[in-house]
């Protein structure tokens, strides 16, 4: 369904679907999302990017935070992708001494 949003008021999910989809993630899910991971990057992003919601825009957001809260967001993004095995290459995360 090309242009579908699973979180829009106008076309809600049918609980069948909703169900559908549960079961299926019980028993498939990990390491389903894992090989689309490994196996279609882009496709895995989208799927994030899918699931995640745009209540305001991004700029919005970013002229809110202070300094502190960006740097605190940033450092907990580079956190996740390292873990999930899809930060970049060309960055290495350091500790930093909080003394």
């Amino acid at each position: 369904m090309r242009g579908y949003r699973a979180n829009s008021p106008m076309r809600p999910v049918p609980q069948a679907v909703v169900d559908a989809l549960v079961e299926d993630w019980a028993g498939h899910g990990r390491e389903a999302v894992a090989q689309l991971r490994r196996w279609a990057p882009r496709h895995y992003a989208q799927l994030v990017a899918s699931l995640t919601p745009l209540a305001q825009s991004t700029d919005e957001k970013l002229a809110a935070l202070s300094d502190e809260e960006l740097m605190k967001q940033l450092h907990e993004e580079l956190i996740w992708q390292e873990k999930a095995g899809i930060l970049p290459p060309f960055v290495r995360l350091v500790p930093v001494d909080d003394a």
